[in-house]
């Protein structure tokens, strides 16, 4: 099930379709223009121009939501490694002897 959250990193295929529809849009205007294009190399340029875009809007895209994923797991991080201290020092006043050095003799 996909999440709703959009710092939520997710790859599959619908976002994958996503990228596809986005490269097909610029491909769709490419054809659309060759009409004014008087020879391939400026066909072929257009359409590289397009699908470069296309591709850039994309990692555009992932590098936020990539970029917002590791902040949340840094944040997440940090409250789990506050916690982990809280409860140390919690059970070192309950039980101080299970925190002591062992010397053995």
């Amino acid at each position: 099930m996909a999440s709703t959250n959009p710092d939520v990193l997710e790859v599959l295929p619908p976002g994958l379709q996503g990228a596809s529809g986005i490269i097909a849009a610029h491909g769709a205007r490419v054809v659309s223009a060759a009409g004014s294009l008087s020879g391939s190399a400026e066909l072929s340029g257009a359409a590289a121009a397009a699908v470069h875009g296309a591709f850039e809007g994309f990692c555009a895209a992932f590098a936020q939501r990539l970029s917002s994923a590791s902040t949340a797991l840094l944040e997440a991080a940090s409250m789990f490694t506050a916690m982990e201290d809280t409860n140390t020092q919690r059970l070192g006043s309950i039980a101080p002897a299970a925190h002591a050095t062992v010397r053995r003799v």
